[in-house]
């Protein structure tokens, strides 16, 4: 009787163990599905449990009253500096005026007066023939190059100096831009001009009027022909070698003096090497000096013995962002400062300019040994000179 009772005793206490854990998990699951529902792990952290009051408050900045806050503060800035500049005005006129402002405008630079015209403006009879109306480059019957009689005297650079040199291609499309570029930038940037150009003759006299060096570019056949074309002076992958060289001699004919090509960008493989090599030898035969602007490696994979080239090692001719320019420039002062030189081609991009204009307005003055003790100079920041093409020209 005992163990009927003890057995029945067990039996009340599972079934009440069981009604507890059931009654438990109810109580969980109507819990469960009165909280609230969180998007993301922030609302979550908003909420203590129990769906209370915010225990934490992000509040996430007003974009117009922090652009607000940031031209009154330049406004104050500018107002320490003159008083007058922004006297006045609203917030929306002051926003105008800072974009003027941050737009790069060439036309704000001033004009240099005392650059030295070079020594040969118009060809030299020597150093050039007549071939089917065109004027072309040859090398005199005593061996004088057009790249070396064209190119401007060498100058002296203060020891431990490196090299800077920049040749601003694709010039003579945009007139205004090209003034720019002849009339404010120092006479040792190289300018190189379009063959496309209207006044070719007339803007490189100019040029050189103001010391400058003058090129002219190149066009290699178009790697994507589909959707850019390199115009009727380019040399065809399709056309015949003869009118390659037909297209080649029309881009150097010149009344004014050039001193070589400046090869721009496109096809340069193993399918056309053979036409490009002779092609390349022809710019020699010419008395004239290559520049591989394209900042690939294909032309530099055609050989031609005693030619006189140089590749850039910067080519600025794509991303005009002012933060990687910077970086491109920084980069070219490593690379002056590791071999002596640097080479930079560049498109004539008002923003690419006007960075250019201002990296080469920073580098050090070059002082004497003799200035340096007497101004007290023990260190140069920048020391870097800027030179024309044909002083980095391996020949």
């Amino acid at each position: 009787m005992a163990k009927s009772i003890k057995q029945k005793v067990k039996i009340i206490i599972l079934i009440l163990g069981v009604l507890f854990i059931i009654s438990g998990l109810a109580f969980y699951a109507a819990e469960k599905s009165t909280s609230p529902k969180y998007e993301n792990k922030i609302d979550k952290l908003l909420f203590d449990r129990g769906n209370k009051s915010p225990k934490y408050v992000i509040t996430l900045p007003d974009k117009k009253a922090l652009k607000a806050t940031k031209l009154e503060e330049k406004k104050e800035e500018t107002e320490k500096k003159n008083p007058r500049a922004y006297s006045g005005l609203t917030n929306e006129e002051i926003q105008l005026r800072e974009l003027i402002n941050n737009t790069p405008n060439l036309n704000k630079l001033k004009d240099i007066a005392d650059n030295v015209p070079l020594k040969n403006i118009e060809v030299d009879s020597k150093l050039s023939r007549i071939e089917e109306n065109m004027l072309l480059p040859k090398i005199s019957g005593d061996g004088q190059k057009a790249w070396i009689e064209y190119a401007r005297p060498r100058q002296t650079i203060q020891p431990n100096f490196s090299r800077v040199s920049i040749i601003i291609k694709n010039m003579g499309l945009d007139r205004r831009t090209t003034n720019a570029v002849i009339h404010k930038f120092p006479s040792e940037i190289s300018i190189s001009f379009s063959p496309y150009g209207n006044e070719n003759d007339k803007l490189i006299s100019e040029a050189r009027q103001q010391g400058h060096e003058t090129y002219v570019d190149m066009y290699l056949s178009s790697k994507d022909f589909l959707k850019s074309d390199s115009g009727p002076l380019a040399m065809s992958m399709t056309a015949s070698q003869e009118e390659n060289k037909r297209r080649l001699k029309k881009t150097v004919s010149s009344k004014s003096a050039i001193g070589g090509v400046i090869v721009n960008i496109g096809v340069a493989d193993e399918n056309n090497k053979k036409r490009l090599e002779e092609l390349f030898e022809e710019v020699k035969e010419m008395g004239l000096l290559l520049i591989d602007a394209t900042g690939e490696t294909g032309v530099q994979n055609v050989e031609t013995k005693e030619l006189a080239r140089q590749k850039a090692d910067i080519v600025i001719n794509h991303d005009y962002n002012r933060d990687n320019i910077r970086r491109q420039l920084m980069n070219a002062e490593l690379l002056a400062q590791d071999k002596g030189f640097v080479l930079i081609a560049v498109e004539p991009k008002p923003v690419a300019l006007i960075e250019i204009y201002d990296w080469i307005n920073s580098f050090s003055p070059q002082y004497t040994y003799e200035e340096m003790k007497e101004k007290n100079i023990t260190s140069i920041e920048k020391p870097f000179a800027l030179v024309p093409i044909s002083e980095v020209v391996v020949e």
